[in-house]
């Protein structure tokens, strides 16, 4: 939260016009190194941007390669999958004319059940504790469910996606990620629910009452995002930008007054 409200004040800063307090308050001891901080940074703030998206761009790519080593290493606790779980991918792949992925199949009690994440990967994850209690028709579903993932490349948006607003550096964006998700995660609904729609709604409302969505791919307690407040807050950083780019214009143009005017 602190990180966050952080990130949000301090291009606030930028936004103060240094001409109105240049050659004043210079009765306050640390006037003059503060405002000789700002315009430093004034100066490079094209640069600071820049190196500020980078990083975030690196952090994230940090943590996905993280992510990947940890599944590599789930990847080796694996077993043959069950038969009956490999007809069920077969069939959808068949139905929905999609190669069949590589299924981790992981035998632990803990109920697993994803699509790979980044953009190369294409492999499922699914677990013993998931499956076993799943009909013919259920594993069916749910191996649907999944390929439209693949099909759709939704874990490679997702990746995609989580990168070009952590690269836009201010926070604000996490509810419109958030709703994106939400609409692949139930064009992926929508599809399984057409090969047999009371099977996937009972199955559905048995997760729900699990308190767990049908796959990790979801939200484990879904929350409602209207679209105004998914819209509002990157309006808002679009705006913030703006006012960005026309204070530094404004600095430029009076930077050698700047200069010459100081405690």
């Amino acid at each position: 939260m602190i990180v966050r409200l952080g990130r949000w004040l301090l291009p606030l800063i930028f936004l103060l016009p240094l001409k109105l307090v240049a050659d004043r308050f210079c009765w306050f001891g640390p006037t003059d190194d503060a405002y000789h901080g700002l315009v430093a940074l004034h100066r490079v703030l094209p640069e600071l941007i820049i190196a500020a998206g980078a990083w975030s761009i690196f952090t994230v790519t940090f943590r996905v390669s993280k992510i990947r080593d940890r599944l590599t290493l789930l990847a080796t606790l694996s077993s043959d999958a069950p038969a009956p779980l490999l007809a069920a991918f077969g069939t959808e792949a068949q139905r929905l004319n999609v190669p069949v992925p590589c299924i981790v199949y992981v035998p632990t009690s803990l109920p697993l059940c994803f699509a790979g994440l980044g953009l190369r990967r294409s492999d499922v994850f699914l677990s013993r504790g998931f499956v076993q209690d799943l009909s013919a028709v259920e594993l069916r579903l749910v191996a649907h469910h999944e390929l439209v993932h693949l099909r759709d490349r939704h874990p490679a948006w997702n990746f995609v996606w989580h990168v070009i607003f952590a690269a836009l550096v201010l926070p604000g964006f996490v509810g419109l990620e958030r709703m994106l998700r939400r609409r692949r995660e139930l064009a992926a609904n929508v599809s399984a629910a057409r090969v047999d729609p009371a099977v996937y709604e009972g199955l559905l409302l048995r997760r729900a009452q699990e308190h767990r969505s049908l796959c990790l791919d979801g939200e484990k307690e879904p929350r409602r995002i209207s679209r105004f407040s998914a819209a509002m807050a990157p309006v808002a950083v679009v705006g913030l930008f703006v006012a960005l780019g026309v204070s530094h214009a404004d600095f430029m143009h009076d930077l050698p007054y700047l200069l010459a005017h100081h405690c």
